[in-house]
């Protein structure tokens, strides 16, 4: 299987983002690249994890100086990946064993798919059935594909970097983290391609971030992190 370029946009917020980058590599087998630019992070310990991190997995590791959109930070990795696949990965996400794997099945599997992604346990969407005929798609497996109303997926986001050249990179004008998702996603969609959702509840977004699970910002904060991520995989919030 071909090497894949995750993509990471960081800026503070450390034991989310050591939490959310260890898992997402210890969860695949598949062979990545990781690509992670720094928006000007305080946080000297999470410049240092994510340097030594790239160093130890032959990643690329850039700290910007100053302050930029998440969308002109992420044009600067899209615009260097060298890989076939590319994922767009936020530090907010927890993935499931396979994660990847999942993805790109999907995305060979279905020649309509422009952009791929994993459904977050906390979305509350709007759901219709992939109804497209797939010669190549056994019938039972259109079950566990969903498209959106709008067409548009956001959050884990796996699809095929020479896509780029057809529709170009993402929108540096939205300000808004989200908007240039969703744009992104109109433009991929004007293609004739789907943007789908994996039918599952694959992984939890901790949507508060350090400001509320590690009020104290103590070494204490990753265990209790785990002990959040826990609580939900017991009340099954979502599958390991």
């Amino acid at each position: 299987m071909d090497e894949v370029g995750i993509c990471v946009v960081v800026h503070n917020n450390y034991f989310t983002t050591r939490y959310a980058l260890e898992n997402l590599l210890d969860k695949t087998k598949v062979k990545t690249r990781l690509y992670i630019v720094d928006i000007a992070s305080e946080e000297k310990h999470l410049s240092d994890f994510c340097m030594n991190l790239c160093s130890k997995t032959g990643g690329y590791y850039k700290l910007l100086t100053e302050k930029q959109t998440y969308s002109q930070a992420l044009n600067k990795i899209l615009s260097i990946v060298t890989q076939k696949y590319v994922v767009v990965f936020p530090v907010n996400a927890i993935v499931h064993h396979n994660w990847l794997e999942d993805l790109l099945y999907y995305q060979n599997i279905i020649p309509t798919v422009g952009i791929n992604s994993i459904r977050s346990t906390f979305d509350n969407l709007h759901w219709m059935p992939l109804i497209h005929h797939c010669d190549s798609m056994p019938e039972d497996e259109l079950k566990n594909v969903w498209i959106t109303e709008n067409n548009s997926v956001e959050g884990i986001m796996c699809f095929e970097k020479d896509r780029c050249y057809q529709i170009g990179l993402f929108d540096e004008k939205l300000q808004h983290q989200g908007f240039e998702q969703a744009e992104f996603c109109f433009r991929m969609a004007s293609l004739g391609l789907n943007n789908i959702y994996i039918r599952k509840q694959t992984f939890v977004k901790a949507l508060l971030g350090d400001e509320v699970l590690f009020p104290k910002k103590t070494k204490e904060g990753m265990a209790e992190f785990k002990t959040n991520v826990d609580w939900m995989i017991k009340n099954q919030m979502f599958k390991k």
